[in-house]
């Protein structure tokens, strides 16, 4: 992946922080929130994608004071929670975790369909 530089020369790394935002006078706190930070100014910067999720979620739960980050078409969240999901379950074990890119083999896919439903079933 290319390196992004910020307009000091820094380079930008993807973090997770809490962000606040005032909406209608009140403070809402967004939790665990993908940013670029530059690791000399320390400058914040949001990809667009991440302030729509922001600006979604606070529309959606409006009553909120505190809210948690979740973008659902980001695959790298998908793929963490399902992977826990079925650690839990007995279904994957740690080392599969660590690799959570790899692509898997139809074979796979279909053996751990039938383990999920076997263990749904139980």
């Amino acid at each position: 992946m290319k390196e992004r530089l910020c307009h000091c020369g820094g380079t930008m790394k993807t973090i997770r922080s809490s962000i606040d935002r005032e909406v209608s006078g009140k403070k809402v706190t967004i939790k665990n929130v993908p940013v670029l930070q530059c690791n000399h100014c320390k400058e914040i910067l949001y990809k667009a994608r991440t302030i729509k999720v922001m600006d979604s979620l606070i529309r959606q739960y409006p009553e909120k004071a505190t809210l948690p980050y979740s973008d659902p078409a980001d695959p790298s969240e998908i793929n963490e929670e399902i992977c826990n999901m079925l650690e839990k379950a007995g279904i994957l074990g740690q080392d599969w975790l660590t690799n959570t890119d790899a692509p898997i083999s139809l074979c796979e896919f279909v053996y751990l369909t039938k383990s999920i439903q076997k263990n749904i079933a139980c």
